[in-house]
């Protein structure tokens, strides 16, 4: 699942950042309320990466902006580059504080929200479906930034992190007649016959346990 996000800075007065949720209450377009976690450099994250979170209250009544910023210059729009915006319940792209589209899709509780990092490409999820891409120049050392715009009470939670390193599958077994592994590659010729099968070994073997 990933390494949980849950230290915060910048928090206004009427946000409370406790583990890795957020929840804000009493915020208006007049004077929005904001969040901020340590950028992921200090995580010891960098290099291609997910951040995942879920809607935690109810995103019909509430005007928020979430994503990847960098520098926090303030309560503004603009320091959020990669972000979703809920619109009452309806999910948006904005951009560095430009309207990018809406994606077409309803926000609930427990909705999961996504963005990948993947070298200069950036990948927006919502319950784990791509919505939508674009590009990023250079290396950045992002950070979850949070902008709450609604008076209402307004929650998200489970800010994850993880890692999208490269392990290849290149250990097999129990290869019946036919089918044969190079490296981690599976080839079958034309000895198989009718359910002939290959297996890895478990992901333990390779060091996994969790979070691939």
């Amino acid at each position: 699942r990933g390494e949980a996000i849950s230290v915060w800075q910048n928090a206004t007065s009427n946000v409370l950042a406790a583990g890795n949720s957020i929840h804000s209450v009493g915020a208006n377009m007049a004077m929005p309320d904001q969040v901020s976690s340590a950028n992921f450099s200090s995580m010891g994250m960098t290099g291609d990466m997910r951040i995942s979170w879920r809607v935690g209250s109810d995103p019909s009544t509430d005007f928020s902006l979430l994503g990847l910023g960098e520098t926090d210059t303030g309560i503004s729009a603009a320091d959020i580059k990669f972000g979703f915006f809920n619109i009452l319940g309806s999910a948006a792209i904005i951009e560095g504080g430009t309207f990018v589209e809406y994606t077409g899709v309803n926000l609930a509780i427990d909705t999961k929200l996504s963005l990948e990092v993947i070298g200069d490409t950036i990948n927006y999820y919502i319950d784990d479906v791509l919505v939508y891409g674009t590009s990023v120049a250079g290396s950045v050392d992002f950070n979850v930034d949070a902008v709450f715009m609604s008076a209402s009470e307004m929650s998200y939670v489970d800010f994850r992190i993880h890692a999208l390193g490269k392990t290849k599958v290149n250990t097999w077994v129990n290869a019946d007649v036919g089918v044969s592994a190079v490296l981690n590659s599976i080839i079958a010729d034309e000895s198989v016959v009718s359910n002939a099968q290959i297996n890895s070994v478990h992901f333990s073997a390779l060091g996994y346990t969790d979070n691939y």
